[in-house]
């Protein structure tokens, strides 16, 4: 159960990725989305002494969420374009 917001927080994140998606495209979608990870995964990294957890850890959890769930929706379906690419539905099982 103490996952239960981040998961909700990120599965919300990837139903509104489809509006950035038509914005800016699969591609850039996916950058964008792993370009927020990295953000968060230095800002954790850097995060020491005192202070707010929620500052340390809170937001950067949120962002990382945030760019993981930007990156579902572009990644599946640049996963099935290479498939289709290279098995033609024909030879496909």
């Amino acid at each position: 159960m103490g996952f239960l917001p981040m998961t909700a927080f990120n599965f919300g994140v990837a139903f509104c990725a489809a509006r950035v998606i038509r914005q800016i495209g699969n591609g850039a979608t996916i950058m964008l989305g792993v370009g927020l990870t990295l953000v968060a995964m230095i800002w954790i990294a850097l995060a020491a002494g005192h202070g707010s957890w929620f500052v340390k850890l809170g937001l950067p959890i949120l962002l990382a969420r945030a760019g993981q769930g930007l990156c579902y929706g572009p990644l599946t379906t640049a996963a099935m374009q290479v498939k289709r690419r290279r098995w033609p539905v024909q030879q496909q099982g």
